[in-house]
This record gives C-alpha cells, structure tokens and sequence, in this order.
C-alpha cells in the first residue's frame, strides 16, 4: 500500500478510499445502494463494522486500519445521507460490540459529479499492541488480505499469548458452573460492573465474567480463569 490508513484518516482522502481496488490488509469498504434500503442495520454493524475494526486491531502492527461506510466494494459512492440520522447514528453504536479496539471515527463530505454533497462515515482502528481484540460475544477475529475471519478460541488464545496478554492468572483453571461460585460475590460483582459501564440492565454472570476478562474458551466452552477461580469459586483450593 501506498499510502497509510492513519494518514488517509486525517487528510479525508476519500478519492483515495473511491478507486476500484482499494480494499486489502489496511482498508475495507462497505455501504448500502440506494436502490436497497438497509434492513438488519445490527447484523451490518456486528459484521461489516466491528469485526474489520477488530482484525485490524489485531492483525496489522504499527498500521491499523481503515474502514469507509457510504463506498461500496468497486469504489461507487453511494454516501450515507440519503438514509437519515437514524442511520447514521444507529451506525455510529458500532462501539457498543467492541471488547479492546480503541476506533475514531468522522463524517467526511464529498461531492457528486452533479455538484451535490454527502457523506462518508471514516473509522480509524489503531493496531491493540498488548491485548487481543473480541467483539462483545466473546469471538476473535483477524485480518487476512481482503477479509475479515472469525478464529476458533485456541487460535485466540495462542494470539493473546503472542501479545503478552495472557499471563498465569488468565490461563483456564475451571469449567464454568454457576452452582460453584459463591453467589454474594458474584452478585455484588455484577451490579458494580453495570455501574461501571453504565449498563441500563445488570448483565448474566457469564457475560459480566467474559467482558472482565474472568473467563476464557476452551474446546467451545467458557472456563474460569484462575484469576477468576481464585475469586468468585466457593472452595478454590479444592481445584
């Protein structure tokens, strides 16, 4: 690549983003024609928005990446404005399924051949250094040229070794069993977490254990870490 996503960011070069072949390890591009309005905008988000931020965040050191909303895959720009605020801000939610990247995004405007303005959502992914980046369902994802994919949580694991993020007190020490945690511990645990996030509902405690990094996959199950273990089990030395 010529140019860096970092600076394509910061000088708005979106006539750089519209050439036809753009897309690769450091830039992504997605949209919706204006002949097919959006339908299942959450599904759009988790899948074209948060996991490109997610690989780029795991996968491209020093660079990062570069995700455009409003150019579709050959460089046509269809821009964001015909679909309303709604969309735009439904789209700009896109935080709330992020597990570590640290994005900034703006609206970038460009003009049409006949004159008229729009425009473009520009999302900034710097490269995690020390952590691996997870959508807020606990899944990891990379980038791999052009595409984004989902790996399997021992290939997660092996990466959040490599990051230096996994330490003894991370390693898998215990399947997750509610029946075995002490239950006043967890309770308190969970209503300070949705206090610290902000959260309207108190979450699950195996969702308010994985987004604390308290738990960890393994063969397609949560475990508790021994960090965890060490807390909220009812008899740790036991284990």
């Amino acid at each position: 690549m010529s140019r860096k996503p970092s600076e394509v960011y910061a000088t708005n070069a979106w006539h750089f983003l519209a050439q036809p072949q753009v897309e690769g390890q450091w830039f992504e591009r997605n949209a919706h024609p204006p002949s097919r309005p959006p339908r299942g905008l959450r599904d759009f988000i988790y899948d074209k928005v948060a996991r490109p931020i997610c690989g780029f965040a795991n996968s491209n050191p020093d660079v990062g990446g570069l995700l455009v909303i409003g150019i579709g895959d050959s460089g046509e720009l269809h821009g964001i404005d015909g679909f309303g605020t709604d969309y735009v801000n439904t789209l700009l939610s896109y935080a709330n399924l992020l597990d570590g990247p640290t994005p900034e995004h703006k609206l970038v405007d460009f003009k049409r051949d006949n004159g008229s303005t729009d425009h473009l959502i520009f999302i900034y992914t710097p490269f995690l250094p020390q952590r691996v980046a997870r959508t807020t369902n606990g899944r990891c994802h990379v980038r791999r040229g052009d595409n984004t994919v989902t790996i399997r949580p021992e290939e997660a694991q092996d990466l959040a070794y490599r990051k230096g993020e996994l330490h003894f007190e991370d390693e898998p020490a215990s399947l997750l069993n509610d029946q075995d945690l002490e239950p006043g511990i967890v309770a308190e645990f969970t209503e300070r977490y949705a206090q610290q996030k902000r959260l309207r509902d108190i979450p699950d405690v195996g969702q308010a254990l994985r987004l604390a990094r308290l738990t960890t996959q393994r063969d397609g199950q949560p475990w508790l870490t021994k960090g965890g273990l060490l807390v909220f089990h009812k008899d740790p030395r036991r284990m």
